[in-house]
């Protein structure tokens, strides 16, 4: 068996990568056209992104248009700024306001045919995708607070919850 050394691996994973026609098949026209709409992607924010669905109150999974599929399909990105209840969280009231906040993300990503942006990405101390969730004009994780099914959350040292009041009782750790 020939062993293929790592600078050779990299040329023929270019070469594959290069010869992959997107999914998407946008052209340049369309490229243009998403620009002019506002749906242009940048350095910190994914614009008009498609929501798929979420596992929880802070974390949805999403497609990016225009990103090749090896990395813009089914994109987990944790809401910045809060944290939501676990779904396997401690007690009855956690598991409870877990589902509300669910059901809530939900329903705002579902509920109109505004927009969907990702602001301010940048990654988390797991790696994992960060960044404000705007559909339209409304902030989702600014929205979750609103309603009582998030807390602010900065990533640091997790506080403890009494999420079976509202709004949440909050005791640092």
């Amino acid at each position: 068996m020939k062993t293929i050394t790592p600078p050779v691996a990299l040329v023929l994973l270019s070469l594959s990568l290069a010869s992959c026609k997107s999914t998407s098949n946008q052209t340049g026209d369309d490229l243009a056209d998403r620009a002019r709409r506002g749906c242009a992607h940048t350095e910190t924010s994914f614009h008009c992104v498609e929501y798929l669905e979420n596992y929880d109150g802070d974390t949805v999974l999403v497609n990016l248009p225009t990103i090749h599929p090896l990395f813009g399909r089914r994109i987990h990105v944790r809401i910045r700024g809060i944290d939501a209840p676990e779904l396997r969280g401690d007690g009855q009231c956690e598991q409870e306001r877990a589902q509300e906040a669910k059901a809530m993300v939900r329903e705002i990503l579902t509920a109109s045919r505004a927009r969907l942006h990702v602001e301010e990405i940048k990654r988390d101390k797991y790696f994992r995708v960060l960044g404000n969730l705007r559909k339209g004009d409304v902030f989702i994780g600014d929205e979750l607070i609103r309603r009582h099914v998030a807390i602010k959350y900065d990533g640091e040292a997790k506080p403890t919850v009494d999420w079976c009041v509202k709004p949440p009782r909050i005791t640092q750790p």
